[in-house]
């Protein structure tokens, strides 16, 4: 069946979360854990859902081990995906959105480009930039970012930015995020962090950023995925092969001892 079983209370508070993010414009921060196959990814799809009558975006990407040294990788991934939407816009409202990109990114969308080709895709292409300290580089890359998602975040409402398998993220990635939620200039951004919770200990950049986070007073909020109870896996059975929950009960069972 096409359907999550045994997850109406985790989808809630995400959705709860965004509706937070939606009514106050205060940036929040969700992690969600569980193990490989939890349905970590399905939940947060599920998103889509409360987000299918608004305006609002979701910009996704998932971050790959071989990737882990690639700063910023994974988000720029999730922009360019989204931008792909404002490519498809008609040309009039095309031609407001890369005034204020342009206008935004200025002259650092060389340092951006590389990483998200979709912008050059709308603003045409940059002239390298020469001569830049890797510092200062890594400076004005940061700040493009920052003013790439001030951007989306005022056409959406709120911008919700969703970074898969974040135990392989990138540090950068991950300070960038800690930045980002702590930002009061900017409008409203979710950001919800996924991640294998037995790859993911306390010492962990994310989880050392969430804790800084929270004593900053900005909401972290946490949600965990467990295994499935008996009752749900008893009525996944039954709708997977056609009985009544009474039948499928001793399956059920055997299932959740295995």
């Amino acid at each position: 069946p096409d359907r999550l079983y045994g997850r109406e209370k985790e989808i809630a508070a995400l959705s709860e979360a965004w509706g937070r993010v939606r009514a106050t414009g205060r940036n929040e921060l969700v992690l969600v854990s569980g193990y490989s196959g939890a349905g970590k990814t399905s939940v947060v799809n599920e998103l889509r859902r409360v987000m299918v009558e608004d305006c609002s975006l979701l910009a996704s990407g998932k971050a790959e081990l071989r990737e882990k040294t690639i700063p910023y990788a994974t988000l720029a991934h999730a922009l360019g995906g989204v931008l792909q939407r404002f490519v498809s816009m008609p040309v009039e409202q095309q031609t407001i959105w890369r005034t204020m990109l342009a206008k935004a990114v200025a002259s650092d969308g060389a340092l951006l480009a590389p990483l998200v080709p979709q912008l050059e895709q709308m603003l045409g292409r940059y002239p390298s930039i020469s001569d830049l300290q890797p510092g200062e580089a890594a400076r004005r890359l940061r700040e493009a970012l920052e003013a790439l998602i001030a951007v989306l975040a005022q056409y959406s409402a709120p911008l919700t930015i969703f970074l898969d398998d974040v135990q392989w993220l990138d540090e950068e990635t991950i300070t960038f995020v800690q930045r980002l939620i702590a930002d009061h200039r900017l409008p409203g951004v979710l950001v919800v962090c996924a991640y294998r919770e037995n790859e993911v200990v306390a010492g962990h950049p994310l989880m050392v950023s969430a804790g800084v986070l929270r004593d900053d007073g900005h909401r972290v909020c946490e949600i965990e995925l467990a295994d499935l109870d008996v009752e749900s896996l008893g009525q996944m059975l039954a709708d997977t092969l056609h009985c009544s929950t009474h039948a499928s009960a001793p399956l059920a069972r055997l299932v959740k001892k295995r």
